[in-house]
């Protein structure tokens, strides 16, 4: 198959998408193995574009002691997430870990990152960022509302 096909199934009533899929499979296989994969929906562009909005906002009108580049705004916050998750007893499907050096010299922080979030992961990141941006005195443009507006007008069409 040369082209990649995606079935999002809400509920047991869609369950019937999954009969297109065998169909589409039984096609395929005289040109070669067939991979089928199940898992949860990833995060789309549209979350991406609003929390990297999020952050350039925060990055901008937050002041901290020092200046941060966008990375490293980016994966302070991804921690204070995932803090903030692991404090209510949950954990992001692809969470940081810490591993010991090839020379075991030192610890190195594998990072969570955004480019794993599942959909739900990502708008939990962007309600943080509201959140933390809020707290911290961020003043969010005209861009991140602007994504705001475009993924819940998308949310209530689905």
């Amino acid at each position: 198959m040369s082209k990649e096909l995606v079935y999002t199934i809400n509920n047991d009533s869609e369950l019937s998408k999954m009969f297109e899929c065998i169909d589409k499979v039984k096609k395929a296989l005289p040109g070669g193995p067939v991979v089928v994969t199940l898992g949860r929906e990833a995060k789309s562009r549209d979350q991406e574009k609003k929390y990297h909005a999020m952050i350039n906002d925060i990055m901008t009108t937050v002041e901290l002691d020092q200046q941060y580049s966008f990375e490293s705004w980016k994966a302070l916050l991804i921690d204070e997430f995932e803090q903030e998750l692991l404090s209510d007893g949950k954990t992001l499907k692809s969470p940081s870990s810490v591993v010991i050096s090839i020379d075991k010299r030192r610890a190195v922080t594998i990072r969570a990152s955004s480019q794993r979030f599942l959909k739900e992961e990502a708008a939990l990141f962007i309600t943080f960022l509201y959140a933390w941006g809020t707290e911290h005195g961020a003043r969010f443009s005209d861009e991140s509302l602007r994504y705001y507006d475009e993924i819940n007008k998308h949310n209530l069409e689905e």
